[in-house]
């Protein structure tokens, strides 16, 4: 049974409350630097919102807004990105990275080249509704498994699908948990 276990990897609300208990653990700053990518992209999303629905002059300020937007959305994922690596390290027992100026811009860059396709790959695979699954754990494998060891993009994105394909009945059923939970 054991074997079994382990081929087929940990159960989903065994994975759910792991983290959740990893989350309860995390120091503040690290929730901090969370919130700080998080919350400038989600106050510039409803400010992108609102002026474009009801602004008078919306078409003149779009390129300006989308473009800041954009940035937003980048800043959010190298944040989110420093974030899993201090979770990540929190959970081995390990002291998180120092994050230095020239790491984080590494990060904002390759971050901001990947990220950046989900725009048009998540749609398209919710659409096929099957790869929705794998797709969506891609992409958040690519925040994830952002360190401050240099990769290029390409390895990255290998390492990213193969983590996506790791488990994929846990995958499929921890999204279905959390979406369960996103109701309530």
């Amino acid at each position: 049974m054991k074997c079994q276990q382990k081929e087929q990897g940990k159960g989903p609300l065994e994975t759910v409350e792991e983290a959740v208990h990893l989350l309860r653990l995390a120091p503040a700053t690290a929730l901090l630097k969370y919130y700080l990518g998080t919350l400038p992209f989600a106050l510039g999303l409803l400010y992108f919102w609102t002026d474009l629905g009801r602004g008078a002059f919306a078409e003149r300020r779009l390129p300006g807004l989308a473009l800041g937007l954009a940035c937003l959305f980048v800043w959010m994922k190298a944040w989110q990105s420093v974030f899993a690596g201090e979770m990540a390290a929190l959970a081995a027992g390990q002291t998180p990275p120092t994050l230095h100026v020239r790491v984080w811009l590494r990060l904002a860059a390759t971050q901001g080249l990947l990220q950046s396709t989900g725009l048009f790959v998540l749609p398209a695979a919710l659409l096929a509704f099957l790869p929705a699954g794998y797709a969506y754990a891609f992409y958040q494998n690519l925040t994830v498994l952002q360190d401050v060891a240099p990769e290029r993009a390409r390895d990255r994105v290998r390492r990213a699908f193969r983590q996506a394909a790791l488990w994929p009945a846990q995958n499929h059923y921890g999204l279905i948990i959390l979406k369960a939970f996103g109701l309530f």
